[in-house]
C-alpha cells in the first residue's frame, strides 16, 4: 500500500512536469510563430497616410537603419450573405513580396499580387463559414468591395485579421502609394539596439512634421506576449516540482518501513555472508527500480496531459491552442533528476541497514 501511494505521487509529479516544461516549450513554439508576423525591429504608427516614398525617405536618414518597409493598417466590416453585418475586423495591407511578414499558411497561399486576401484563424472563429476560394464582401471607407479569399494563416494573438496587397488597400481607401505604419529592420540586434533606433525615429519624423501616433520594437511586442503565459506556467511549474518534492519524501519514508519490516531478511543476508556494500546495493536498487517504474509511467501519461495542457492553456488566455510541442529533453532531463532523487531517497535506509549487526538484526522482533 504504501509502495502504491509513492508510485502514485512519483508517477503524477513526472506527468505533470513534462506536461508543463511541454507546455513552456509550446509557449516558446507559439512565441515564435506570433513573431513571425513582426520580422522588423522598430515599427511606426502614424495619424494619418503619408507618402511611402516620403516616409523611406527620411527613415533611412536615421543612422542604423537597414531596410524599411510601408504597411497601412485599416478596419472593414463583412457584409454576410444573410444581409447581417460582422463586427470590426482589423486590415493589414503589407507588399505582398514583404520581407517582414512570413506566417506559416495552413490552408492555400499567401497574398497575390492583386486580388486576393489572406484571413487568420481568430476570423475564422468569428465566421466560420469562410473558407478559401469563397469571395468576401468588405466594406471599407463606406465601399463595397468583394475578395477571394486565397489562405488562411494562425493568429497573431490581435483578434481577427484580413490580409491584403498594400496596393488594392489603396486603391480602395483613396490612399495608393501611401503608408500608415513604417516597419524599420536595425543594424543591430538587440532589445537595446532596438530601443535606441525607436527614440531616434521619433525624434527625426516628429522634426520633419510627420505625426506620429506611437512606435513599438519587436522586442516589446514579444515580451508583452509572453507576459499573458509567464504567471500560469510558472504556478504549474511550481506545482509540479511541489510534487516532485514530495513523492521524493514519500520515496524515502517508504524505503525506511521497509528496512525496519524486513530487518530479520538483512540478517539472514549477512549470515549467509553478503557483505555490507551487497546489502546496500540491494537497497539502493530497489529505489532506482520504483524510480524508473514512475518515469516511464509518467512519461507516457504526460503524452495526453500535456496536450491537453497544452490546448486548455491556450484557450484560456488567446482562445486558440498553442502549437504543440513536446518536450523530450524535459522528459530525458527528468528521468535523470528523479534517479537522482531515488538515488538520495535510498541512501539513507542502506546506510541504516548496512550498521546493523548480525546478532542484532536476527534477535529483532
Amino acid at each position: 500500500g504504501r509502495l502504491a501511494q509513492t508510485l502514485i505521487v512519483l508517477i503524477v509529479g513526472t506527468a505533470l512536469f513534462i506536461s508543463v516544461l511541454s507546455v513552456r516549450a509550446s509557449v516558446d513554439a507559439t512565441l515564435r510563430d506570433f513573431m513571425r508576423y513582426h520580422r522588423y525591429d522598430v515599427s511606426v504608427a502614424l495619424d494619418m497616410p503619408y507618402r511611402i516614398l516620403r516616409l523611406k525617405q527620411a527613415v533611412q536618414q536615421v543612422p542604423g537603419v537597414l531596410a524599411v518597409e510601408g504597411w497601412s493598417i485599416g478596419q472593414a466590416t463583412r457584409q454576410r450573405p444573410d444581409g447581417s453585418e460582422s463586427e470590426g475586423i482589423r486590415v493589414v495591407a503589407v507588399p505582398p513580396d514583404t520581407e517582414l511578414m512570413a506566417p506559416e499558411v495552413t490552408t492555400g497561399q499567401w497574398l497575390p499580387q492583386t486580388g486576393g486576401v489572406v484571413v487568420n484563424s481568430d476570423l475564422l472563429e468569428d465566421e466560420p463559414d469562410i473558407h478559401v476560394g469563397q469571395d468576401l464582401v468588405l466594406e471599407m471607407d463606406g465601399r463595397e468591395t468583394s475578395w477571394r479569399v486565397v489562405g488562411i494563416v494562425p493568429t497573431e494573438s490581435r483578434g481577427p485579421a484580413i490580409y491584403m496587397a498594400h496596393e488594392d488597400y489603396g486603391l480602395v481607401t483613396g490612399s495608393p502609394g501611401q503608408a500608415t505604419h513604417v516597419q524599420i529592420v536595425s543594424e543591430r540586434d538587440g532589445a537595446a539596439a532596438q530601443r535606441a533606433l525607436e527614440t531616434r525615429l521619433y525624434e527625426h519624423l516628429d522634426a520633419q512634421g510627420f505625426q506620429v501616433a506611437s512606435t513599438e520594437t519587436a522586442q516589446s511586442i514579444n515580451a508583452n506576449n509572453e507576459l499573458l503565459f509567464t504567471v500560469v506556467v510558472a504556478f504549474l511549474i511550481l506545482l509540479a516540482v511541489l510534487l516532485a518534492a514530495v513523492g521524493g519524501l514519500g520515496l524515502t519514508t517508504t524505503m525506511g518501513i521497509n528496512i525496519l519490516e524486513r530487518v530479520r531478511e538483512i540478517g539472514v543476508l549477512r549470515a549467509v555472508g553478503a557483505s555490507n556494500t551487497a546489502v546496500g546495493r540491494i537497497v539502493v536498487a530497489e529505489g532506482l527500480v520504483i524510480g524508473l517504474l514512475s518515469w516511464v509511467a509518467g512519461a507516457l501519461i504526460s503524452l495526453p496531459l500535456s496536450t491537453f495542457l497544452t490546448e486548455q492553456v491556450g484557450l484560456a488566455l488567446i482562445d486558440v491552442p498553442l502549437t504543440y510541442h513536446y518536450s523530450l529533453v524535459s522528459a530525458l532531463a527528468w528521468f535523470f533528476v528523479l534517479l537522482g532523487v531515488a538515488t538520495l531517497a535510498s541512501l539513507g535506509p542502506a546506510r541504516s541497514a548496512v550498521r546493523m549487526t548480525i546478532r542484532e538484526v536476527l534477535a529483532y522482533e
